[in-house]
């Protein structure tokens, strides 16, 4: 599959920063504006091109923003400050792959190894099922309209949405 031209044109663009000397050439705040513009419509029509299930696989994030309309595979380290988004499900390949802060929504369920920390920002994991969790320390948790704060810590469980009680569950595994 080529690159789309838009995308060829960011970074066509975005090489005058690549070096010190040559990012201090441009001076105006019309042309940093400008380029802002642009890169916020290449980033919208990137959007807009997903058509089809586009399944997302990687090692690690950091402070970043993945979506997709299949399922995310996280493979390695995990995910630190990183929102991502699945119309499917989210899966930590390993149950030591960290998720600490930032936001994860799938539409299906979560699969998650370590979740949260004792001391930094806690994650906000929101599921249309089920989420199951290796390690929890410290978390949000939505699934369907039901939240619940977890501060205890966990081991080996799967939370849920209890239709009867109308509230979320959690159960050894």
């Amino acid at each position: 599959m080529p690159i789309p031209e838009n995308i060829l044109k960011v970074e066509n663009l975005l090489n005058k920063f690549s070096k010190k000397n040559l990012a201090l050439l441009v001076t105006s705040e019309k042309t940093l504006n400008n380029i802002i513009k642009f890169l916020e419509t290449v980033f919208d029509e990137s959007e807009q091109m997903v058509h089809e299930d586009s399944d997302i696989g990687f090692s690690t994030s950091n402070a970043s923003t993945i979506k997709t309309n299949g399922s995310i595979n996280i493979i390695n380290i995990g995910v630190i400050n990183t929102d991502l988004y699945s119309d499917r499900d989210i899966r930590f390949n390993k149950e030591n792959a960290v998720l600490r802060g930032g936001k994860i929504e799938a539409r299906g369920s979560i699969k998650a190894g370590e979740i949260g920390t004792e001391t930094g920002k806690p994650p906000y994991l929101i599921a249309g099922d089920k989420i199951f969790v290796h390690y929890l320390r410290n978390a949000r948790v939505q699934i369907l309209s039901r939240t619940r704060n977890f501060f205890e810590q966990l081991k080996n469980v799967t939370i849920y949405y209890d239709e009867k009680s109308d509230e979320l569950k959690t159960v050894h595994r």
